[in-house]
């Protein structure tokens, strides 16, 4: 696929493969006319594509009337936020926080509440058994270190895990991937004492900065990492268009 500075196209395998539908992205870095989207969308139409990602800068919204002819629905107004870590003296970890070391079958249904408001839950034209299995291969792929550098829980007294996140760090940059506390354990400090545990750690890795993605309508989670010193640093909207497939 043909791109620009302003609109990137790509065929994503690892999707495709995954997902066993021919996936796309166009992911446009400035604003863009919807003409412009709709020359591309047609030319993945004519290339037999199933799915195209269409993610926007900002919160930007396409035409209703547009979406229907394309087969098009927004599935997530993504939020990142991120604070800067200071190279002072060093944070402390939580003595409760472990590194999991676990083959992850006991953190597959915190996974799953990780992923509620994921544009995978939103959009119905996944099944939950494929977003169940998303989730468990991030899971599995964060623990082989593909995409994780770290794995940390806190138990519960009855040695269960009660709470976890994934870490990955890469230069100066850490990122949250996967972050999720126990329905019958939120309230009682989990979430933040993880928090506080990987900044630690990636202030001790040399980390400047740390992210983590969420979405806008997730209200609890965007409430949450207000509350540990986070700020909103960027936003996209995210709309999956699937391409001659009836609702």
């Amino acid at each position: 696929m043909p791109h620009s500075k302003e609109i990137v196209c790509l065929h994503l395998t690892w999707d495709t493969e995954f997902f066993g539908q021919k996936i796309g992205l166009i992911r446009c870095y400035t604003h863009a006319e919807q003409s412009q989207i709709a020359l591309v969308l047609d030319k993945f139409r004519q290339d037999k594509f199933d799915l195209v990602y269409v993610m926007l800068e900002g919160e930007t919204l396409l035409d209703e009337s547009f979406c229907k002819q394309f087969g098009g629905q927004l599935v997530d107004i993504k939020y990142i936020f991120g604070r800067s870590i200071e190279p002072k003296s060093p944070l402390p970890k939580e003595s409760n926080v472990l590194d999991y070391t676990g083959d992850g079958t006991e953190l597959h249904e915190l996974a799953y509440a990780a992923g509620w408001c994921s544009r995978y839950k939103n959009d119905n034209h996944f099944s939950q058994e494929v977003f169940e299995r998303f989730y468990r291969t991030w899971i599995a792929n964060s623990l082989n270190g593909n995409m994780a550098d770290g794995v940390y829980i806190i138990n519960g007294e009855n040695g269960t895990p009660k709470g976890f996140a994934t870490l990955k760090i890469s230069n100066e940059e850490a990122s949250i991937g996967l972050i999720a506390v126990d329905a019958d354990s939120r309230g009682k400090g989990i979430g933040k004492k993880l928090i506080n545990h990987m900044v630690g750690v990636a202030q001790q890795r040399g980390c400047k900065r740390m992210s983590v993605a969420t979405q806008k309508h997730n209200k609890d989670a965007v409430a949450f990492y207000k509350s540990c010193d986070m700020s909103l640093i960027e936003s996209c909207s995210i709309y999956h268009f699937w391409l001659d497939k009836e609702d």
